[in-house]
């Protein structure tokens, strides 16, 4: 399966989850306006991946982007939020987390930040992938749909900085460049 499959494959699974347009629940995701851009406020929840994801979308709406680049700046705030929850918080439901988005060269930036352990993925020694065990490839995901990603160190926690300013799909550019 091609990169850019893989992928087409993952925003189908993400489109198959989406909630409801009820309003959010007291303890689901807060939307703040500001300026031009968005904050949301929630807590580490599963429940609440779908919310925020489905905001960014819609903000991303904003941008010039076209929808294959919107679809994958969601792929990679589902992957970098779930990577929050499983990582640096291990599960626990309870954690804050808050995301920053902001319009930017016709594009987005967007930052996630953390209370957590505050480890940097990107420089921790990864294991071999093997495609029979789940995870794994969130970061690869990350680092390969977007324009820009860097995790910055907090005294408490972390912050991941993420740009997108590249309309069209990149993940089927990755498959064009793997072509000999």
């Amino acid at each position: 399966m091609s990169f850019s499959e893989w992928i087409k494959v993952q925003i189908e699974a993400l489109r198959a989850m989406i909630v409801s347009d009820d309003p959010p629940p007291p303890d689901g995701v807060e939307e703040i306006k500001s300026g031009d851009g968005i904050i949301l406020r929630f807590q580490s929840s599963p429940s609440n991946l779908s919310r925020v994801r489905k905001a960014i979308e819609r903000f991303c709406e904003n941008t010039e982007l076209d929808m294959p680049a919107r679809d994958e700046v969601g792929l990679v705030v589902n992957e970098a939020l779930a990577n929050v929850i499983r990582h640096a918080y291990e599960n626990v439901k309870d954690k804050p987390i808050e995301l920053r988005a902001e319009l930017c060269e016709g594009g987005l930036k967007i930052r996630i930040r953390d209370w957590g352990n505050g480890v940097d993925p990107s420089v921790e020694p990864r294991p071999p992938h093997d495609p029979m065990v789940p995870g794994g490839l969130g970061l690869i995901c990350m680092q390969h749909l977007m324009d820009d990603m860097r995790f910055v160190p907090q005294s408490d926690g972390m912050l991941l900085e993420l740009a997108r300013t590249t309309p069209g799909s990149k993940a089927a550019s990755i498959d064009s460049s793997h072509k000999h």
